[in-house]
């Protein structure tokens, strides 16, 4: 009877929380990535079931890279979402978001070309996706104490992986969207007037759509032959 174990929900919660903090949260430091300097950033707890951690990165370019980490206590993911802004080129440095209302960054008319990890940025089937099968960011499923910190080791050396080589989901982004131009407030530049059907295309999600759904026709083709 002692041979089976389950950890409680409230244990599971602690343990991808810690996973993030001791290991991602540096990591991301590494990457020059900072705690968000918005006004309104979240860097912990939000709630006694979500902590939310807000990250941003500014290239020499003025590409304004934001990362949001989700951890809910009702699940078993450390959700990592990816998202970018071409800034006004007078913005050089982080500092100069210092205390400046970035909430509509968050919202959704900008939150359409987001990227979640192992989810938004692959094409094709997810079930037939390696990476969204077994090289998600969840903590997998065991039956003992050993397997659940098998699982522990397994969830904590992909987001190493991961957040060491960062860039390559950057890569992907851009492979996937196109930065939307925005003041540092979070308002589109030169499209107050757009309306919110069109951003889709404007953000490259149009194309994204008709090219997964010609892949996913293309493979459905092939299996009927």
């Amino acid at each position: 009877m002692g041979f089976f174990y389950t950890a409680t929900d409230k244990e599971i919660y602690a343990i991808r929380r810690k996973i993030f903090t001791k290991k991602g949260i540096l990591l991301l430091y590494n990457n020059a990535f900072e705690k968000s300097l918005f006004s309104t950033p979240c860097f912990g707890k939000y709630s006694n079931q979500l902590h939310t951690y807000d990250l941003c990165k500014l290239t020499e370019d003025s590409m304004l890279q934001m990362i949001t980490v989700h951890i809910l206590g009702s699940d078993k993911w450390i959700q990592i979402k990816l998202n970018i802004f071409q800034l006004d080129n007078t913005i050089k440095c982080l500092q100069q978001l210092n205390n400046v209302d970035g909430i509509k960054f968050h919202l959704t008319a900008l939150t359409i070309s987001e990227m979640r990890l192992h989810s938004d940025d692959f094409k094709g089937i997810p079930l037939l996706n390696y990476d969204f099968m077994f090289r998600n960011h969840k903590l997998k499923s065991y039956c003992t104490k050993w397997g659940l910190e098998r699982s522990i080791k397994k969830l904590e050396h992909r987001i190493v992986t991961d957040l060491t080589n960062f860039d390559k989901y950057v890569a992907r982004w851009h492979k996937i969207f196109s930065p939307l131009q925005t003041t540092i407030e979070g308002e589109i530049i030169g499209h107050s007037n757009m309306s919110f059907d069109k951003r889709p295309e404007m953000t490259g999600l149009i194309k994204r759509f008709n090219d997964a759904k010609h892949k996913d026709k293309k493979h459905a083709t092939s299996i009927l032959k």
